[in-house]
């Protein structure tokens, strides 16, 4: 199942045509932050993905640059155990 709770357009086709995907949730990348400080986690961070995988320095400089905009139709969250 997928729901319309994303941005990224493609990223919601991609996964809604994808078998393997069938019961996938997609998440914002805000929504999973809430969810992990409820949970207890502290410091929770997210960043957006746009080269995967960042296979030379370049790309890697440009994630780096554009982590804070929503280009990418990947996000990771990061935290600590509270």
């Amino acid at each position: 199942m997928c729901s319309s709770t994303t941005v990224n357009l493609l990223t919601v086709k991609a996964v809604k045509n994808c078998p393997f995907d069938e019961d996938a949730v997609l998440l914002r990348s805000s929504e999973l932050t809430k969810l992990m400080v409820y949970a207890g986690f502290q410091d929770v961070e997210s960043k957006f993905i746009i080269a995967v995988p960042p296979i030379n320095s370049m790309l890697m400089k440009i994630d780096r640059a554009f982590c804070r905009i929503p280009l990418g139709a990947q996000y990771y969250v990061v935290a600590k155990r509270g």
